[in-house]
């Protein structure tokens, strides 16, 4: 059935899934960054077994550009994370806001669902007082021409 509030529904719908969209890209950011570490750690583990086993290479410069790689790539993950929370709270507010346009269209379809009943009770009732109705004239009226009938014999 169709109701007033179908069109915010649709907007509240939409809205959760752009905040659900959003999200999944956030944790898609948050993947990359940790594989990233990852491939850094990783890096700079190998360049370091590799500096130990000649004296004469230094990796000092090397080191402090890679730390500083890194952490870009943590402030990098802290932000989207942060992002992530900021979605989150922004999720359950277009979900609650959703809920409340779906809790409100299924009250006003109830309503009229109930009215409609509470009409074909009233229309149900009143036919069947006036077949009553009927009923009862035509027993009366039958009573009246038998009266008539025998008065006449």
């Amino acid at each position: 059935m169709r109701t007033p509030y179908d069109g915010f529904v649709r907007l509240q719908k939409r809205a959760v899934d752009e905040v659900r969209l959003s999200i999944s890209i956030e944790v898609g950011h948050i993947v990359q960054t940790e594989r990233a570490q990852a491939a850094l750690e990783a890096e700079q583990e190998a360049e370091c077994l590799a500096a130990a086993r000649d004296p004469m290479i230094s990796t000092h410069g090397w080191l402090r550009a890679r730390m500083a790689d890194q952490a870009r790539l943590i402030a990098t993950r802290q932000a989207h994370e942060a992002a992530l929370d900021h979605l989150r709270v922004q999720a359950r507010e277009a979900y609650g806001a959703q809920r409340v346009a779906e809790n409100a269209a299924q009250l006003y379809a109830r309503r009229i669902e109930q009215a409609r009943t509470a009409r074909q009770q009233a229309e149900a009732d009143d036919l069947s007082g006036a077949r009553m109705l009927i009923r009862l004239r035509r027993e009366r009226w039958a009573t009246a021409r038998k009266k008539r009938h025998d008065a006449a014999h």
